[in-house]
């Protein structure tokens, strides 16, 4: 997970870049008949006949994110990233068993409430949202989401990608000196986001093993230099040193990963590397 500075964004964009002043029109327009609805019932109703909204800003979420998933990084070609709503919509659920109630529905249309996600992880978090114990609830007109102290990372939240770890068997886990609530919040996410499906942690094992092979080569490297070797093995060393460089970028698949791995290396050159 890295962080996607949704709020900064300035919102919507067409793919010229320009603000998609009619999306957002239209979703102020649904906003309004939502608040005007009756009842719970006429509300879901009118969220399901406008699902295809959302779906519209896919591509946009998609340029923020350089083409990857939010919660897991990775980049999947084949099937489609869909894009869920960070809090759920229509109904809600705070605890894996327990009752479920309304969902946050005058977000329904709010475009800062959206996410992009793969399939595997939106279908295992589904309509949970749990909050801290003791933290607001907040509800139209009443408190604000900015009062809730939501267990799930969030990737558009600044602090929070960098609360999650990784290590060399490709897991995703808190930090070695996080505290207790900071590994409540990341074993919550890891679980219902499904950050710990086989297929990512071997994804994700593969970049590990590849970063630490690099700053082994490094490493061996510089030794032959502090020799006096020549000049190719100063240009070797560049080359391994530029690749490490690429895989920590924004747009790389699992660059928290390669990230992560750099810092916890023991060598000052490879946490600096990390640092930019």
């Amino acid at each position: 997970m890295r962080y996607i500075d949704l709020h900064g964004s300035g919102g919507p964009k067409d793919a010229t870049g320009a603000t998609d002043t009619a999306w957002l029109a239209e979703a102020q327009a649904l906003m309004q008949q939502l608040v005007a609805a009756p009842d719970k019932a006429a509300r879901d109703v009118l969220i399901d006949a406008n699902d295809e909204l959302w779906g519209r800003l896919r591509d946009w979420l998609l340029r923020l994110s350089h083409d990857k998933c939010w919660y897991s990084e990775a980049r999947d070609l084949f099937s489609v990233l869909e894009v869920e709503h960070y809090r759920p919509k229509k109904r809600c659920k705070r605890i894996s068993k327990g009752a479920i109630s309304d969902g946050y529905w005058w977000l329904s249309f709010d475009w800062s409430n959206y996410r992009l996600c793969g399939k595997v992880g939106n279908a295992k978090k589904g309509d949970f949202f749990p909050l801290a114990t003791g933290s607001p609830v907040a509800t139209y007109n009443g408190p604000s989401i900015l009062n809730e102290i939501p267990l799930l990372l969030d990737p558009a939240c600044p602090g929070d990608p960098d609360l999650l770890s990784f290590n060399e068997d490709g897991a995703c886990c808190p930090h070695a000196d996080a505290d207790q609530f900071t590994k409540l919040r990341v074993t919550t996410t890891a679980v219902r986001l499904n950050l710990n499906h086989g297929r990512l942690r071997k994804a994700r094992q593969r970049v590990w093993a590849r970063c630490w092979q690099l700053i082994e080569d490094c490493r061996a490297l510089a030794q032959q230099l502090n020799q006096a070797v020549g000049p190719a093995e100063r240009e070797r060393l560049n080359q391994k040193k530029e690749e490490l460089r690429r895989m920590i970028r924004p747009e790389s698949e699992f660059s928290a990963v390669a990230k992560d791995c750099l810092m916890k290396s023991n060598l000052g050159w490879v946490r600096s590397l990390a640092a930019g």
